[in-house]
Formats: C-alpha cells, sequence, structure tokens
C-alpha cells in the first residue's frame, strides 16, 4: 500500500479531529466571553456573604446563577450571528467538534481544581479576623464558569444552526 493511498484510508475511514468542523467559537474568543459569567457569579458570592441566614445566603447565590444562565442565553443568541452551526451530522463531526469545545470551560475546571491549594495556603497564612476559606466558594465560581462557557458555546452554535448556515 502506497502512502497516498494509507494517507486516503486513514482520513476518509477513521474519525479525524482535524477534518472536522470548527467550534462556534474559537477558544480565546469564548475564554473573553467567559469573563463576565464569572464576575455575575463571583458578585452575587461575595453578595450573599454579607447575608448571615443561610437560607437568605443560599437565595442570593442562586439568583447569581440565575443571572448568569440569562446572560449566557441571551450572549450566546446574539453571538449565534458570527458563530459555526452545531453540527449534527455523523458521529465523528459531532465528536471532533466536542473536542474543540473543550478548551475554554476545561481552563474554569482546571483553575476550579487548583483553587483547594489556596485553601491550604489559607490556613498557613491564618489571615486574623477571617476564619473561613474562600476556597469553596471560588472552586463553585470556577465550576459555575465553566458550565456557563460551554452553555454559551451550544447556545451560540445551535442560534447559528437554527439561522441557517
Amino acid at each position: 500500500m502506497t502512502a497516498l493511498a494509507l494517507h486516503r484510508t486513514v482520513t476518509e475511514r477513521l474519525p479525524v479531529v482535524s477534518v472536522a468542523p470548527p467550534s462556534p467559537l474559537t477558544p480565546a474568543h469564548a475564554l473573553r466571553e467567559s469573563l463576565p459569567i464569572a464576575g455575575v457569579v463571583l458578585l452575587w458570592t461575595v453578595l450573599s456573604w454579607l447575608a448571615f441566614e443561610p437560607f437568605v445566603s443560599w437565595a442570593v447565590r442562586t439568583t447569581g446563577v440565575v443571572a448568569a444562565l440569562v446572560y449566557v442565553v441571551v450572549r450566546g443568541v446574539r453571538l449565534g450571528e458570527e458563530a459555526t452551526p452545531v453540527v449534527t451530522g455523523d458521529a465523528a463531526s459531532v465528536l471532533g467538534q466536542q473536542l474543540r469545545l473543550v478548551p475554554a470551560p476545561a481552563a474554569w475546571f482546571l483553575a476550579g481544581v487548583g483553587v483547594p491549594a489556596l485553601a491550604d495556603l489559607w490556613s498557613l497564612v491564618g489571615l486574623p479576623g477571617l476564619f473561613s476559606s474562600l476556597a469553596g466558594d471560588l472552586v463553585r465560581v470556577c465550576a459555575l464558569a465553566g458550565v456557563g462557557t460551554a452553555l454559551l458555546l451550544v447556545v451560540a452554535g445551535a442560534t447559528a444552526a437554527l439561522d441557517g448556515r
């Protein structure tokens, strides 16, 4: 078998990611678009610290998640005008596009995995007047920003697909 025949066999029969469709937004653009999501969740998380009643604190944090979700849907629909449609063809194309969607949300998830190291630092430093670590809330903010980023990419791609492009 010649090298050309082998190359043709591999690219035509195996699901190769490099020939799969692009993601709805570039990873760098998606990461920039995710910063407001993280900002909204962080703002409402900080506001929840002011409520000493646990139920009120939970309600404030939930309000932040809802506000971020509304932002994701509205911004995703707006970005759908410039996005590449989400692929619904064969399994190889869907898998390839999903692999290209991973970097932006993965950055937030990896940041959330790294935050517990801050909890260890917090216990070593022991800042006076502050009795608990903020690591749990920061992990929550990073995780929600990752989920919001993934949802933003899907909404933008689905909107582009529904517009007929």
